[in-house]
């Protein structure tokens, strides 16, 4: 059983560092992005139905299923920040005053001399905010759950495309024509109806104030995942940054959020997981003695880091909004 358990870690590991090696060697295109979304989204979305009904050692002794959605949030952090390695750093630019141009010597800083100036990458701690807007979009959904079904959750998530498209407009001032305000529209009244049957669909107050709590804070929700891929963009196109270096430091940031606070508040909050929201030590005690959890989490490490790569490859090469339409598609599917 040993033996067996080692053969599977050395698959996972040796099918992460294919994808690595693959990704480094290909820069995608927009139609390549585009399947790759699809085709790692809907692979990210079905090993996440997979890993919760797979039999696990708990630290009680016993056997029972391995429903930890937080520790999944801490791998998919994990297989993100493995593109560290394929990150490099941009190299610093000299800008020669006897080449430059009226415009561009009237923007040297007036403290550079020297007889040049270093044109520098933007700091990576920029990335820590769509981080945190992910943490926070993934917290505001599973908070909805408790107050609402899923299907009505998946029917919310279509605000995220109304959100993205508003943002784009008034943060990267992008333009929309007719037909857009018409598809936004239609999906306002949707997300609207959606909203208030399942509102109206309760028979006493104190359900119909649990149902509007948990559109809102779905909706909530999708503001800041909306927030975070216009961000991202800007990133990308505004201040130049590789898709590769985003996904790797948003892996990196959001691993040290879900270890320093993210994962402690989750085991104090009470809740059914042997008294806790989620038992955090539990996850990481099944996930080291039960091979198969081991061997779908690193496939699931894969497939994520896959699917955030081609997600930025989606965002660079046409927009923020694109992005967003495709995911659901990957929802749908």
């Amino acid at each position: 059983r040993e033996r067996e358990r080692e053969r599977k870690r050395e698959r996972a590991k040796f099918f992460i560092l294919y994808s690595l090696l693959v990704l480094g060697m290909v820069k995608l295109g927009p139609n390549a992005s585009v399947i790759g979304l699809l085709i790692f989204g809907t692979a990210c979305s079905l090993i996440a139905k997979i890993i919760y009904y797979i039999p696990a050692n708990s630290i009680t002794g016993a056997v029972q299923k391995f429903e930890k959605p937080w520790f999944a949030v801490l791998a998919m952090f994990v297989g993100m920040s493995l593109c560290v390695v394929l990150d490099r750093p941009l190299p610093r630019r000299r800008v020669d005053r006897g080449q430059a141009t009226e415009e561009e010597q009237q923007g040297l800083l007036a403290g550079d001399k020297a007889g040049g100036s270093s044109r520098t990458a933007p700091s990576i701690w920029i990335i820590n905010f769509p981080t945190l807007l992910d943490l926070f979009a993934t917290a505001c959904g599973t908070t909805g759950l408790l107050y609402t079904s899923v299907s009505v959750y998946q029917m919310l998530r279509g605000a995220q495309l109304v959100f993205t498209a508003i943002l784009s407009i008034l943060f990267l001032k992008r333009r929309l024509l007719w037909y857009n305000w018409v598809g936004i529209g239609f999906s306002c009244m949707g997300i609207a109806l959606v909203g208030f049957a399942n509102i109206l669909s309760e028979g006493n107050a104190s359900g119909r104030a649990s149902q509007t709590f948990g559109v809102m804070i779905i909706i909530l929700g999708q503001i800041m995942q909306a927030s975070q891929v216009v961000l991202e963009e800007f990133l990308l196109r505004d201040m130049k940054m590789s898709s590769i270096r985003i996904v790797a430091y948003e892996g990196l940031f959001g691993v040290l959020h879900m270890l320093a606070w993210v994962l402690p508040v989750v085991y104090l909050l009470p809740g059914r997981d042997h008294g806790h929201l989620e038992d955090s030590l539990d996850s990481f005690y099944m996930f080291s003695h039960t091979g198969m959890v081991f061997f779908v989490i690193a496939i699931d490490m894969a497939m994520m880091l896959l699917y955030n790569i081609c997600g930025m490859g989606v965002t660079q090469n046409l927009s923020a909004v694109h992005r967003v339409v495709v995911r659901q598609e990957v929802f749908l599917s």
